[in-house]
């Protein structure tokens, strides 16, 4: 977390004359409220805070360090907003304010995979071997909706002679899970793994099965209707096939509230080209 002071003039004056803000005070002097349609919370949220120190909000995923600012909520239910304070003794102090989300408003639309992966914030994924085999390598280019032509795989169990064969550090086979959160927007693995992800739905990231790519892809016959991108430790097992390159950035080929199939092929790869296969399931 950083704060940064837009004239260093003011921050020397704040250092040597603002007291410090203790918790209790930041709490009373600062507001969450709730916009409400029918008498029901929706997912836009007003804050502010009178404190004359440095300041930063977040509901997890955005941050604003405006004293008074808006968040857009992005999934149903219990959520949390953070307000921190930094004292000019370089400490800081925090207070969160629960917020119960009941509707996502048409006024303040939001996508809707952030809740299929991260459900009412945080959500368990792992290997779906309900299709026998969970990782291996496919036809690029072969298939829609996550029906993919896989060749070959392993199922769930098998991935820990991947593990050894590929030289991976963290065991992320058998019952191994991966967590989606919005704090953060991270994702931590059952095997000590942990990282960041995004991800994109929008008509750029769309993908067919001629390999037309973006708006002018044939949405009737998509290969891919996403990208997810991840940093640090990943999925589970985010190796691809015969090379061992660590995949960061995975095709999403099918997702809904319980499966998700993701792919991944090498630059210029053609049609029936290789590519690697993961398929996921949300924990029930």
């Amino acid at each position: 977390m950083a704060f940064t002071a837009c004239n260093p003039k003011q921050e020397d004056t704040y250092k040597n004359d603002q007291p410090s803000v203790t918790a209790e005070q930041l709490r009373a002097n600062s507001a969450v409220v709730v916009e409400q349609e029918n008498g029901k919370n929706v997912n836009y949220v007003y804050v502010t805070s009178s404190v004359s120190t440095p300041l930063q909000w977040t509901n997890g995923v955005t941050t604003s360090v405006n004293p008074t600012s808006e968040f857009l909520m992005l999934v149903t239910g219990e959520q949390t907003i953070t307000l921190t304070a930094m004292n000019p003794d370089g400490s800081k102090v925090s207070v969160d304010y629960p917020v119960n989300i009941e509707v996502l408003s048409d006024n303040h639309p939001v996508d809707p995979h952030w809740g299929i992966l991260c459900g009412a914030g945080s959500k368990t994924w792992t290997w779906d071997d309900s299709k026998g085999n969970v990782w291996g390598n496919a036809g690029f280019l072969t298939g829609t909706d996550g029906n993919i032509g896989t060749w070959w795989g392993v199922p769930p169990a098998d991935i820990k002679g991947q593990l050894e064969g590929y030289s991976y550090g963290l065991d992320d086979s058998g019952n191994a899970t991966m967590t989606f959160s919005l704090a953060g927007t991270s994702i931590v693995k059952s095997s000590g793994g942990s990282g960041t992800f995004s991800f994109d739905f929008s008509d750029a990231a769309l993908l067919d099965n001629t390999g037309v790519k973006g708006a002018d892809a044939d949405k009737s016959n998509l290969w891919a209707v996403g990208i997810l991108k991840t940093t640090g430790d990943g999925v589970l097992f985010p190796v691809q096939i015969n090379t061992g390159a660590i995949v960061t950035q995975h095709y999403i080929n099918y997702i809904d509230e319980d499966k998700m199939t993701l792919t991944y092929a090498s630059d210029g790869t053609g049609g029936w080209g290789e590519a690697t296969y993961w398929n996921f399931k949300a924990v029930e």
